[in-house]
């Protein structure tokens, strides 16, 4: 019995290793199956390791609970609860497999390490398997490989990276070959061409290189970014047309100009939806919001003319989210939904602030640098997404067990704050 168990962590590594890969669900489901299998046997045969008296264990048990009951409240309780197997359960799983499994920084590593080789090799494939014409226009071509959603995954993956090399990394070639990584795949997100999600990269990586006080590391990135730009520009003359609306105040402004491409008439619609069922919401999922829009008799009540009516009309089931995270959390759980999710990632930001002043012990450090820049680029990327389900809902989940383990083994150590 005992070898089954040593089998977890092997096992959780796989899975996620394959997250940012949208054709390998065989391979992901099976180590899913198995790591549950031998996780709840672990539990019933030895007992759990989990504290439960740990406030972040907790807010995750309530937000769970939340989520259950207001999906069952809400109009689509089937639909909401097959989205909790979905999404919740995969992210309880992770989050208590961590911190179950995990007691320090030195045993995390390896995941860590896990982590930054599955990013790494998806942009490996992305410049594999698509042309430089490919890449200097990405946004025009639909038949992409391997690079859908490259840089919605950079804003948790490259912050993650900086993290790692600011706490850990002696070792000298080691140190270059990752910053050499973070180069190209902080490129590619640029060439991805989504504003919204390379500001929250590059502001993130800024404030964790100034928190870090990395100086000649802050010069030689600008120095880098500008060389690099213009070359870009040389390549391609329209290369930052889309990147030059960042530094337009009109742009936050309205919508007339394009920037927040169409948000302003969808957020007006999701506000709609919300005032109906501000409690409770819709139920846990986000698919549903283009059909709660047309068999609630929204579309009814909208001006025919207007873009809130045009974009719902012409949307349907799985093709929509509001775009917003705090939206999203409200369509779906109402006004208990928010709360819950609020005191959830209250009790994780109060595991990394204030931050740990002992930067010389790496789970320190880590928890100053790399959960910084998360959680700086998570905040700021979903002020014009909703990632807390599916992928993103997991390596967040996953992001906020390691603070758990890593606070814990400070609080240990008596590491002061």
């Amino acid at each position: 019995m005992e070898r089954i168990y040593t089998l977890i962590k092997p096992l959780l590594l796989i899975y996620v290793f394959t997250l940012p890969f949208t054709h390998v669900t065989s391979i992901r489901d099976t180590a899913f199956i198995s790591l549950f299998t031998f996780f709840v046997i672990k539990i019933f045969h030895k007992g759990s390791h989990i504290d439960f008296r740990d406030k972040t264990v907790l807010a995750f048990c309530l937000l769970a609970a939340v989520t259950l009951i207001t999906s069952l409240l809400g109009p689509y309780p089937w639909e909401s609860l097959n989205f909790i197997r979905k999404n919740v359960l995969y992210q309880a799983l992770i989050f208590f497999v961590i911190i179950s499994e995990y007691k320090s920084f030195d045993e995390l590593k390896p995941l860590l390490y896990t982590l930054i080789a599955s990013y790494a090799l998806l942009t490996v494939l992305v410049l594999i398997y698509n042309s430089p014409t490919v890449l200097l226009h990405w946004i025009e071509y639909s038949e992409k490989k391997y690079a859908s959603g490259y840089s919605l995954h950079g804003t948790f993956y490259i912050p993650l990276l900086a993290g790692v090399l600011y706490c850990s990394v002696k070792n000298r070639p080691l140190r270059w070959a990752l910053i050499l990584l973070l180069l190209v795949e902080f490129t590619l997100c640029v060439l991805d061409n989504h504003r919204g999600q390379t500001a929250a990269v590059a502001l993130a990586l800024i404030a964790v290189t100034l928190l870090a006080r990395r100086w000649k590391i802050l010069l030689t990135g600008f120095i880098i970014s500008l060389v690099l730009g213009t070359a870009l520009i040389v390549a391609e003359p329209g290369m930052f047309t889309r990147y030059q609306t960042l530094l337009q105040p009109r742009t936050y402004l309205s919508d007339k100009y394009g920037g927040w491409n169409g948000r302003f008439f969808i957020w007006a619609g999701v506000a709609d939806m919300i005032k109906e069922r501000p409690i409770t919401g819709y139920g846990y999922g986000w698919k549903k919001m283009a059909t709660v829009a047309k068999e609630s008799g929204f579309l009814e009540k909208w001006d025919k003319k207007g873009g809130t009516y045009k974009f719902f009309s012409t949307h349907h089931y799985g093709s929509t989210t509001a775009h917003n995270l705090i939206m999203q959390i409200l369509f779906e759980g109402g006004v208990l939904g928010l709360t819950a999710f609020l005191i959830f990632w209250a009790s994780v930001f109060m595991k990394v602030l204030p931050l740990p002043k002992d930067s010389a012990r790496q789970g320190a450090a880590f928890l100053r640098y790399g959960a910084t820049g998360i959680l700086i680029s998570y905040i700021l990327v979903n002020i014009a997404w909703s990632l807390w389900e599916e992928v993103a809902g997991i390596l967040m989940m996953l992001f906020a067990a390691l603070c758990v383990v890593l606070y814990k083994e400070m609080q240990e150590k008596k590491i002061p704050e």
